[in-house]
């Protein structure tokens, strides 16, 4: 009889660790997979504003965000959606050379439902809001 509880706690034991593991490396797949798609929109920015191919429109930033998944799709029942986001500032100095232009960007992403939670209100608390940032400075040489 105790070796029957011995056995029971420790694969209960057993499968906590690996359904924490196994999370874990979910989450971590998809705090990389966020990272990925930050770096790819912040180098789009960078272009954008290289090839000097803006407008005034742009240069106010989306504060509003661009849906992307970063598993899954649309038609997905295990999907995680991020909202991507950016802003724009065009910096002013005494000291800068008048041939260039400098601007401040910055690009951050947000997502929900981490390990893919049910949303129901019994299960709100589970939900974090997830974010990273990257922030840089282009000089744009006028030709």
């Amino acid at each position: 009889m105790l070796a029957v509880v011995i056995i029971t706690i420790t694969s209960m034991g057993l499968m906590y660790g690996v359904v924490h593991a196994r999370s874990e490396l979910r989450a971590l797949e998809i705090k990389e997979r966020a990272t990925e798609e930050l770096a790819n929109y912040m180098e789009h920015w960078k272009g954008r504003i290289a090839s000097g191919n803006l407008s005034t429109g742009d240069k106010t930033g989306d504060y509003t965000g661009e849906e992307i998944y970063l598993i899954g799709d649309a038609h997905s029942d295990k999907s995680v959606t991020a909202k991507l986001y950016y802003s724009m500032d065009e910096l002013d100095s005494q000291y800068n050379d008048p041939n260039y232009e400098s601007y401040h960007l910055k690009v951050w992403i947000r997502w929900h439902n981490f390990m893919n939670t049910p949303e129901s209100a019994a299960h709100q608390n589970q939900l974090k809001e997830h974010e990273r940032i990257l922030e840089t400075v282009m000089l744009v040489y006028k030709v």
